[in-house]
């Protein structure tokens, strides 16, 4: 996701898996952050809910790497198993 330039954004995303076998989790991540001069950061470290889970090795991460005011969502699942990821983000945002 790219935030515009000189923006802040508040977030809450929320995400699910599904594997091929019927293995499932749900997750939401919650925060804030700010892209200055296409120099993205958050505000605070994202807040992550399990909501839950049926394998533990399957994980959701947000990062914030600086560049072109983005932040991204990274999945992992587990080796040998096809997992289908849904997110929808909700979003507010305010440009000064």
């Amino acid at each position: 996701m790219v935030m515009p330039t000189n923006s802040t954004w508040a977030f809450d995303i929320l995400l699910m898996a599904r594997a091929d076998n019927g293995d499932s989790a749900a997750y939401q991540l919650l925060g804030a952050a700010e892209n200055i001069g296409g120099i993205s950061a958050f505000l605070a470290t994202p807040q992550k809910n399990v909501i839950a889970e049926n394998v533990a090795a399957w994980d959701v991460n947000l990062s914030a790497p600086g560049t072109n005011g983005t932040i991204i969502i990274t999945v992992s699942g587990q080796a040998a198993t096809s997992i289908r990821w849904v997110a929808s983000v909700r979003t507010v945002e305010v440009t000064y």
